[in-house]
């Protein structure tokens, strides 16, 4: 089964992103927004998909970014509509997707199970 990590800011929002991937054939990891801790994840559970809060800070932001790159997986970026140069910086590190929140409860679950569905399994280095 697949693995998707889910890195937030805050509580309420790794709730609500578990709580609409509930349906998608996969596994969900959700990680405290500290570099360490997602990189010791990212090695751990080899992961297909991180998803990211856009609102943790730039720093998590970065290693979120590196430990996906890292085993070859795919990035959903999801921050508020408001914060274009937040999202403009997710496209730039390279995110497979981006999304403003308020796109989450229609879009994000189908979107990860398209993800999901068509990967290859990630590289692992």
């Amino acid at each position: 089964m697949p693995t998707v990590l889910v890195i937030a800011a805050e509580l309420m929002m790794a709730t609500r992103l578990e709580g609409l991937l509930a349906g998608v054939d996969c596994s969900i990891v959700t990680v405290d927004p500290e570099q360490a801790k997602i990189k010791s994840a990212a090695a751990h559970h080899r992961p297909s998909l991180l998803i990211v809060d856009l609102t943790v800070p730039d720093d998590v932001r970065d290693a979120a970014f590196a430990a996906a790159l890292a085993f070859g997986a795919q990035v959903i970026a999801v921050g508020p509509h408001t914060d274009l140069p937040r999202l403009a910086a997710a496209r730039a590190l390279g995110a497979s997707e981006v999304l403003p929140r308020s796109a989450l409860a229609q879009g994000l679950a189908p979107l990860v199970a398209g993800r999901l569905a068509n990967r290859g399994e990630p590289a692992h280095s």
